[in-house]
């Protein structure tokens, strides 16, 4: 992750430059962090300077284990990020779920 949040930092607009300093103070002081507004104004931006058309502000993540793959296709009511099936809080927002 490094090399990606470097290369924002340089290269990207200031809402992503802001975003990624975030998502940066958040991993170094919680040892976590939300990524989905970040990729958000990413694809977003991409989007628009390769002329395609607007998508849903939806991010499908998926997240691996070393037992199961993790799909999330539902989204936190607090923060918006991804959820595990049959969650309504994430595991931000709620640190006893992890």
């Amino acid at each position: 992750m490094e090399k990606p949040i470097a290369k924002i930092q340089i290269f990207g607009t200031k809402e992503q430059i802001e975003l990624a300093q975030k998502f940066a103070n958040d991993m170094s002081s919680e040892n976590q962090a939300s990524l989905t507004e970040l990729l958000l104004s990413l694809r977003q931006h991409l989007r628009k300077e390769l002329n395609l058309e607007p998508v849903p502000k939806k991010i499908k993540h998926l997240r691996f284990s070393n037992d199961r793959i993790f799909s999330h296709n539902e989204h936190c009511i607090q923060c918006g990020e991804a959820l595990l099936k049959g969650q309504d809080i994430c595991r931000f927002c709620n640190p006893e779920l992890t």
